[in-house]
């Protein structure tokens, strides 16, 4: 495992003056900005298709990383990856489909010879929980689970204040890839029935006509159908969008079930393009009681009303009052949190001073 705050010192004034360069390559667009102590001082964004590789996109990103460079002190460029990677910059797997020529591109020594700038990288899911403990929902926390929802589903642990690698750098990171279905979807990864293949935007048209062709609906699935059209239509009233809806709802609640087992944390944070394109529509009680269930299924029904969220960002559940054995055996997180700023890389300094002052945490739900 490795330190938050391993190579940084607070006390050289260099540290809190430079700037570095993020990139952000998702699964559907490609986010450059420049970073300062200041926050987010410049973002530009360019989409990028299901199946890029990554070669051709290094000539949009070094003109985008030029203009930034030239701008002031730029001490390194950090770039947020989907796949296993290390930390000086080796690549060494993708998803199936996305990326195929990165392992093959030295892309510490192309950030070299570019630019003069050392390469710092990190698997996607690990950059955003680092996002969130600097600046987000899970700030003075040392044991976290992030999960992040958008084109796949990922993953990534914090113990102890550090970072889970393991030895072949996957540790904590393929949380998308834990089995929910054992007679399910067939995955990119090439097992059956895991989390992303039953519950992710790349998943969602497929699993829909699925559900549609087992159900009596007649209407018609819309062309184009993502998260947030099935929680808006859902909160509109449409049976089956809430039938989709809570199919996923039930499959993300297993996946994160399955990381509080193996890593106990006390706060989970939820993140990703979904999380972002939710809002209001999103029904985090139905999730949060799906992730703690009351032992036994004991007034199940009842206890899930009692899940809403109130206006202090809380949600007690009906046994909270007095824990019994059963719930005390069950390893709990403190917390499951919606994250404050691993959704969207964005320009929005007011967005940002927020959430570093916590105001920004609306979607924390405590378990007390």
């Amino acid at each position: 495992m490795t330190s938050v705050t391993s190579g940084f010192d607070d006390a050289q004034p260099s540290c809190i003056t430079s700037r570095a360069i993020a990139i952000d390559i998702g699964g559907s667009h490609l986010r450059c900005g420049l970073i300062g102590h200041e926050g987010i001082l410049r973002v530009s964004d360019h989409p990028i298709s299901l199946k890029s590789r990554l070669a051709p996109l290094l000539p949009v990103i070094e003109l985008q990383v030029a203009g930034f460079a030239g701008s002031g002190d730029c001490r390194a460029i950090t770039i947020s990856f989907p796949g296993i990677v290390t930390h000086d910059g080796r690549v060494l797997s993708t998803p199936r489909g996305k990326f195929e020529d990165a392992p093959d591109i030295d892309l510490a020594g192309w950030a070299k010879e570019r630019f003069g700038l050392r390469l710092i990288m990190e698997n996607d899911a690990r950059m955003a929980l680092l996002g969130e403990c600097a600046a987000g929902a899970a700030q003075n926390c040392t044991d976290v689970v992030i999960v992040m929802l958008g084109t796949g589903v990922g993953s990534a642990v914090m113990i102890h204040g550090a970072l889970l690698r393991g030895a072949h750098f996957q540790a904590g990171c393929l949380g998308g890839h834990i089995p929910a279905r054992f007679d399910g979807r067939l995955c990119i990864c090439g097992a059956i029935g895991c989390v992303e293949a039953e519950a992710s935007t790349w998943a969602l048209d497929a699993i829909a006509r699925e559900l549609h062709t087992d159900g009596d609906g007649d209407s018609p699935l819309p062309s184009q159908l993502d998260f947030a059209t099935v929680f808006r239509c859902s909160a509109a009233g449409d049976s089956f969008m809430t039938e989709v809806r809570d199919h996923c709802l039930k499959v993300w609640g297993a996946g994160i079930v399955g990381l509080i087992h193996a890593y106990d944390p006390s706060v989970v944070v939820l993140g990703g393009g979904v999380m972002a394109s939710a809002d209001r529509s999103f029904p985090p009680s139905a999730l949060i009681s799906l992730v703690m269930p009351l032992p036994g299924g004991a007034n199940r029904s009842s206890a899930r009303r009692n899940w809403a969220p109130t206006r202090r960002s809380s949600a007690r559940g009906a046994c909270c009052g007095s824990i019994c054995e059963p719930c005390k055996l069950r390893p709990q997180p403190d917390h499951v949190r919606r994250g404050a700023c691993c959704s969207r890389l964005e320009g929005d300094l007011r967005r940002l001073d927020r959430a570093r002052r916590g105001a920004n945490c609306r979607g924390t739900l405590s378990r007390r």
